[in-house]
C-alpha cells in the first residue's frame, strides 16, 4: 500500500488549498483505491528500495 511521499503530499496539498470548509475530511487511501492497489499488485512488481539505496550509501 506504500506510495511515494511526493505523490501523496501533492494530493494532500491540493485538497487542503482547495477546501472551503474549516475542517475538511481528506482521504488518500480510500477503499476503492486500496482494492485497486491489491488487484494491481497481482500483475505488477514494485521495488520500493532500489531508488532509495543510493541515497543511503
Amino acid at each position: 500500500m506504500a506510495d511515494d511521499v511526493e505523490t501523496v503530499s501533492a494530493f494532500l496539498a491540493d485538497r487542503i488549498l482547495a477546501a472551503r470548509e474549516p475542517s475538511p475530511e481528506i482521504r488518500w487511501l480510500t477503499k476503492p483505491r486500496m482494492l485497486g492497489k491489491l488487484l494491481l499488485a497481482l500483475f505488477r512488481k514494485r521495488d520500493f528500495f532500489s531508488q532509495h539505496d543510493s541515497a543511503s550509501s
